[in-house]
């Protein structure tokens, strides 16, 4: 997966490639049934946290990886938490978002994954 990237992209568009790939319809199914389930058992809430954490943490260790120094060290855990947030509307559902290989409903205004994606990472590239 890592292979692809080539060593001089910027950190923006490893993401975003990242994402692309790892991000399936399913992980985000599963986190919505977690978010869903702690709203009825709130002790659920840390072990989601833990989990979400752990992924952002995950992102964060391969853009310092693949930056090799070229920017500051403080730009991984910018962009990475800059993409925390940009998740976390789809797994709580708050946004009308089609997950990759969901089928899109009649009538709906949802734009889809990779829409959702070009449109955030053009905010961070150009600024908001």
């Amino acid at each position: 997966m890592l292979a692809a990237i080539p060593p001089d992209a910027h950190p923006l568009d490893t993401l975003q490639h990242l994402l692309k790939l790892r991000i399936t319809a399913e992980m985000f199914r599963k986190l919505r049934t977690l978010v869903t389930m702690s709203k009825e058992a709130p002790t659920l809430e840390p072990y989601i946290l833990i989990l979400l954490r752990k992924l952002q943490f995950e992102a964060q260790a391969i853009l310092s990886e693949l930056s090799r120094g070229r920017y500051p060290e403080s730009y991984p855990h910018l962009l990475a938490g800059a993409m925390y947030g940009v998740m976390l509307p789809l797994i709580d559902g708050s946004l009308s978002v089609l997950l990759p290989d969901e089928p899109a409903a009649e009538a709906t205004d949802a734009m889809t994954f990779e829409q959702y994606l070009d449109t955030a990472f053009g905010y961070l590239r150009q600024g908001f």
